[in-house]
């Protein structure tokens, strides 16, 4: 039960980081418009590892909960902390660039067998058709802007088995 408990307030502690995070510009500046201002158009997201991809540093051999640092290893060794995030429009320009954030686990699991998230933020991302999301040297996902308006300008992204 002590187990279950920690773990809980774990997986809380670590939502209320990444919202604390993302809803705002880094310095205690809130991203909503203020009247007759327009509001800034902000992409989130988040790349997830499945479970096998990678490792966590401080502990390679013992149990996992949510939340502890984590790094991809193999082929993957590309999406780390700082890794780019690129973002172009229909016609393939590059209108806004971030990076991704520090990975951590998303399960409760034994040895390196949990997925590994890396979140981002893309600010000032400017009107097009369609998006196209790249992270590091992967290949970009699509989404036109209906698309995005209908998930609330936050994708997901899972690479491995």
């Amino acid at each position: 039960m002590r187990l279950f408990a920690f773990i809980t307030a774990g997986a809380v502690a670590l939502v209320l980081v990444a919202a604390a995070c993302l809803s705002g510009d880094g310095n205690g500046e809130s991203l909503k418009a203020t009247p007759g201002e327009s509001a800034e158009r902000v992409l989130t997201g988040t790349l997830t590892l499945a479970a096998g991809n990678s490792s966590v540093p401080a502990h390679p051999d013992s149990l996992r909960v949510a939340g502890e640092v984590c790094v991809a290893v193999g082929g993957y060794s590309d999406i780390k902390e700082g890794a780019s995030v690129t973002v172009r429009d229909e016609n393939g320009t590059v209108i806004a660039t971030s990076r991704l954030a520090q990975g951590s686990t998303t399960e409760y699991g034994v040895t390196n067998d949990v997925p590994c998230a890396f979140p981002f933020a893309v600010r000032d991302v400017p009107e097009a058709s369609f998006y196209t999301i790249e992270v590091s040297r992967r290949e970009g996902l699509t989404y036109s802007q209906e698309e995005l308006t209908a998930l609330g300008w936050e994708v997901a992204f899972e690479l491995g088995d």
